[in-house]
């Protein structure tokens, strides 16, 4: 619960709250723009309205790839993040099916932003207390000051002391088992 809070702190800046349909090359713009304002200064939109982050050009669709999910894991677009939302507040009921924000990732995208090998994310991580233990975060965008953020409101909050201790770990550069797909915690 913890992890997926912590992994969605940035991306949840892109504030989508409902699922779209294929919007075409007009809404592809709208989406790079939308990542270009989450990511001030690491990812901006070009003069054809292409993605570039860190430098990097990204492929940018707001199509949506046909399939299963575990079909679309493996070639999801930018759009494909996007198609399932995070709820708002916290949920009450368990989801179903394969409700799974956050599960449908562009590899090119985060890897760009975050590091395309061991190497390069390694070189970026920082130890982060944790209620008696530390967390492995990346500086970038800010994730470890973010990070820290969330310890210090959650620290004022004792009753939930019993549910921080002994994280379930950070960093661990790996495919999902059984997957061809990077995870991304």
């Amino acid at each position: 619960m913890i992890r997926t809070a912590v992994a969605g702190l940035t991306l949840s800046a892109v504030a989508f709250t409902t699922p779209f349909a294929d919007f075409g090359v007009a809404s592809t713009v709208g989406l790079a723009q939308r990542l270009a304002d989450a990511y001030p200064g690491t990812v901006r939109v070009d003069a054809n309205g292409g993605l570039v982050v860190n430098g990097v050009v990204v492929p940018v669709s707001a199509k949506l790839t046909a399939g299963t999910v575990e079909e679309r894991m493996a070639i999801a677009t930018i759009g494909d993040q996007f198609s399932i939302p995070y709820p708002a507040g916290c949920p009450v009921a368990t989801p179903s099916g394969d409700f799974d924000p956050g599960r449908l990732r562009n590899d090119a995208f985060f890897g760009a932003l975050y590091g395309d090998s061991q190497a390069k994310v390694a070189k970026t991580l920082v130890r982060v207390p944790w209620f008696g233990s530390t967390f492995l975060a990346t500086t970038t965008n800010g994730v470890d000051a973010k990070l820290r953020a969330v310890a210090a409101d959650l620290a004022g909050r004792p009753a939930l002391r019993a549910n921080l201790v002994k994280p379930g770990g950070s960093f661990n550069w790996r495919r999902i088992a059984g997957e061809n797909v990077r995870s991304m915690h």
